[in-house]
């Protein structure tokens, strides 16, 4: 509905911008969700001078006319943007008397009194980057509010940022007076909601070809103001924080309001792990990649192992959250500038949407220790992803004795009888198997615990000393001392496996078995099987991939021989190599497939290949000839 005020601004709208409106209203109608978008002006020739036609402030117009716009909230929580403490922010604070109230200002002054108000303020003196950061720590907004003074292009970043900080039901306003016009070629906040104004009732099928973050804003809008005074976007949907680990303890606890409780129970210190061995590249090419990531020094962060109490959803692929936060033991790679999570819909680098399908529809009672991965049953993610987060067991189950280890079936594997491959390590390592709990379905929690992993197989690659003792402690229990002793080992991958595939994989055996190597494909042998050769190996050499993960059963580990191919980014061997001391070589490859310039293609990183003996070949023979 339009007052009267509004309906005389739009009788004075250009003939163009009626043919626009009208088009657009129409194909609004046409797939029946008219009533999402409230398109009061589309018109880019009318800039506000800040006094409107009806003599209103803007302030006054958002609290009267737009009023129905405002989510009806008992726990209404508001934010305002400005460069100071003004009439216009202390009329909309008085407005708003009695919802949570957070201020960003640009800078403070002495006449400023948001006690009068119940204001919680807050200084930005940056830009759009630092106002998001300076908002996070309160969670989900209903209302955001900018009156920022601020060039055109600017508005259109913190519009990008903020948008996904509202909660569904929610909206952004901006005053379009504190919008100062466009440089020649910079971006403008009303021709980007006017051109996703199209986009309000469009299929989410049909938003595929969108970059992120637009995809997302376009599949969030619900509703559009674009007037001579405001410009205000409702919002559909609701995004969640992805919660980095470093600062998860205060941000997880201030974003709840108190509703979830975050008790550390033990750190270990920052530190540096340095190779005892040399590692070397074999006939890189320079144009490619692939040396990165083989550093002899790899700094590893604070760990953290936390108790959350409170209501959390745990999820399948890893994924555990609250009402308005996604903790960070969701995070396989959890010192990625983006975080990463294949099960979320990722926005940008802080924020990302759940998947409904993946809510839970039951409560299990109990306190848990996490241990599920990205994917569930895979022996080199469990090796990478749920064993590296061990080493909180102990601590957690003494704090505890109630605690249990909660781990997902595999989706895949649903009627896999036991003992699963969880059950054998998690026995190895001492647990009782009456502590460990199984569930196929997402499950609500009241009171879970995390650790920060020993392992992370991203940039920045790190590995924790003290995993070294966690593989200990398993192979004490686990290795079979009747296995075979072979000095030399190559680990091989069946030429049937879709991930990787080497074609000429007959002939590189043949090489290392003329040196002396045992050829062995790991996963044909029991698990003690395996970690009793890798015990006594004392050259490792194999193409990369999960088989090479039972390094961490080694004893008398002196050189390691890893053949890949250039889009392969994994590091694992290179992790296993320096925690054990060992001497590596390094061999590339080309793919079949290669990652575009400048961007990275999964089907590259698991592209076939073949062993390039041209390149290769010499320096292999050299190498194997050597080692005596």
């Amino acid at each position: 509905m339009t007052d009267d005020s509004t309906r005389q601004q739009i009788d004075s709208m250009s003939r163009a911008a009626k043919a626009t409106a009208g088009r657009t209203a129409r194909r609004l109608r046409r797939t029946g969700r008219a009533s999402l978008a409230r398109l009061n002006r589309l018109s880019g020739e009318l800039v506000s001078t800040g006094v409107r036609k009806d003599g209103s402030a803007p302030r006054s117009a958002l609290l009267g006319r737009y009023s129905s716009l405002i989510p009806q909230r008992s726990d209404l929580k508001v934010a305002i943007v400005a460069n100071e403490w003004s009439d216009a922010v202390r009329e909309l604070a008085e407005g708003f008397k009695g919802a949570r109230l957070f201020v960003v200002l640009k800078s403070g002054n002495s006449s400023w009194d948001p006690d009068r108000y119940g204001a919680k303020v807050v200084l930005a003196g940056g830009g759009p980057v630092q106002i998001s950061e300076r908002l996070l720590p309160f969670g989900h907004l209903d209302v955001v509010i900018n009156l920022r003074s601020d060039t055109d292009g600017r508005h259109v970043k913190m519009w990008r940022l903020l948008y996904f900080h509202l909660r569904a039901g929610g909206i952004y306003a901006v005053d379009r007076s504190s919008i100062m016009p466009a440089a020649k070629g910079e971006p403008s906040l009303f021709r980007r909601l006017r051109d996703l104004s199209a986009y309000v009732s469009t299929p989410p099928s049909e938003l595929a070809t969108l970059e992120e973050p637009n995809k997302s804003i376009a599949e969030s809008i619900e509703s559009l103001v674009i007037d001579s005074d405001y410009l205000i976007v409702g919002k559909g949907n609701t995004h969640h924080l992805k919660v980095r680990d470093r600062v998860a303890t205060r941000m997880l606890r201030r974003r709840s309001g108190g509703a979830l409780q975050v008790t550390p129970l033990a750190t270990k210190p920052e530190g540096t792990l340095t190779s005892a061995g040399k590692i070397v590249s074999h006939a890189h090419d320079p144009a490619e990649s692939a040396a990165d990531g083989l550093d002899a020094q790899l700094p590893y962060p604070k760990l953290y192992l936390r108790r959350y109490e409170g209501r959390l959803c745990v999820g399948p692929g890893g994924v555990v959250h609250d009402d308005s936060s996604i903790l960070p033991d969701s995070f396989r790679f959890h010192l990625r500038a983006d975080l990463p999570q294949a099960r979320l819909n990722n926005v940008d680098e802080r924020f990302a949407r759940l998947r409904l399908q993946d809510l839970p529809e039951k409560t299990l009672p109990g306190a848990y220790y996490y241990l599920d991965y990205s994917n569930s049953g895979h022996f080199g993610h469990l090796m990478t992803e749920g064993m590296p987060k061990f080493w909180g067991w102990d601590i957690a189950k003494r704090a505890d004795p109630d605690l249990k280890i909660l781990l997902r079936i595999p989706e895949r594997y649903p009627d896999r009888p036991e003992p699963r491959l969880e059950n054998v390590f998690l026995d190895a390592y001492g647990v009782d198997p009456d502590d460990i709990v199984w569930v196929d379905e997402p499950v609500w929690v009241e009171s879970l615990v995390g650790a920060t992993p020993m392992w992370h197989d991203a940039p920045p690659f790190y590995a924790h000393p003290e995993l070294k003792g966690v593989w200990q402690r398993i192979g004490d229990a686990l290795i079979d001392d009747t296995a075979p002793e072979y000095e030399r080992i190559f680990v091989s991958r069946p030429v049937t496996y879709k991930n990787r595939s080497c074609r000429n994989v007959a002939e590189v055996e043949r090489v290392f078995a003329e040196h002396g190597f045992e050829i062995l494909q790991p996963q044909r042998l029991s698990l003690p099987q395996q970690a009793g050769i890798f015990s006594k190996a004392r050259v490792v050499a194999g193409f990369g991939g999960s088989g090479m993960f039972n390094l961490m059963f080694a004893r008398n580990l002196e050189t390691m021989i890893v053949l890949n191919h250039e889009a392969y980014t994994a590091r694992n061997e290179h992790l296993y190599g320096v925690v054990l001391g060992a001497d590596e070589h390094w061999f590339w490859s080309s793919p079949d497939i290669g990652h575009p310039d400048g961007g990275a293609l999964y089907a590259a990183h698991q592209s076939s290949w073949e062993f390039d003996f041209d390149r290769n070949g010499a320096d292999l023979e050299r190498l194997l000839g050597e080692l005596g």
